[in-house]
């Protein structure tokens, strides 16, 4: 079990050093089907806020309870903006979870 704990705290501590922002984008099968240009909207979305982050990761999956597509896309943050990130709920959470390890 212990492992299981370290390798959260290892995930929640990588969130604290590279914070980010994550925008769900869902599309109907019919909607990329009828009109593929609706993925647009992930990339005009980058643009919008081009100059905020660093980088990005794009990943996608098929909703298992509405079986829609979703894009899901995370932005990691540039500097100015990360000092305005507050990750006192994932400081807690590490806390937590090393605890349970004693």
């Amino acid at each position: 079990m212990n492992y299981i704990y370290d390798k959260i705290i290892e995930r929640l501590q990588q969130s604290v050093d590279r914070p980010s922002l994550t925008k769900f984008f869902k599309f109907s099968i019919e909607e990329l089907q009828d009109n593929p240009d609706r993925l647009k909207e992930i990339a005009d979305y980058l643009k919008l806020h081009e100059g905020k982050y660093t980088d990005f990761d794009l990943d996608t999956w098929i909703d298992p309870d509405t079986f829609k597509p979703v894009f899901m896309l995370q932005m990691f943050l540039n500097e100015d903006f990360k000092r305005h990130i507050v990750s006192t709920r994932t400081e807690k959470a590490i806390q937590y979870f090393s605890n349970q390890k004693d």
